[in-house]
């Protein structure tokens, strides 16, 4: 299950973006493929594997937390 702000898989096979819409362009929170997490801040990657439960995000921008749910 995912919140509304995560787009769902494309039909090609690309991960899911999570996003918050705060402003145009919107801000991207993170990529979800399976189970896995994969993150960009700044001039770092960070990719999660085997992530199960509630993910919570604060929008950089905004501030506004987002919260994710992934398969359990």
């Amino acid at each position: 299950m995912f919140a509304a702000d995560a787009e769902s898989r494309s039909s090609d096979g690309t991960p899911r973006r999570w996003l918050c819409h705060c402003s145009t362009p919107p801000i991207l929170l993170a990529t979800l493929e399976g189970g896995n997490v994969n993150l960009k801040i700044r001039d770092r990657y960070y990719h999660i594997e085997g992530v199960r439960g509630r993910i919570r995000a604060t929008c950089p921008k905004c501030g506004q937390q987002h919260t994710i749910e992934l398969g359990k």
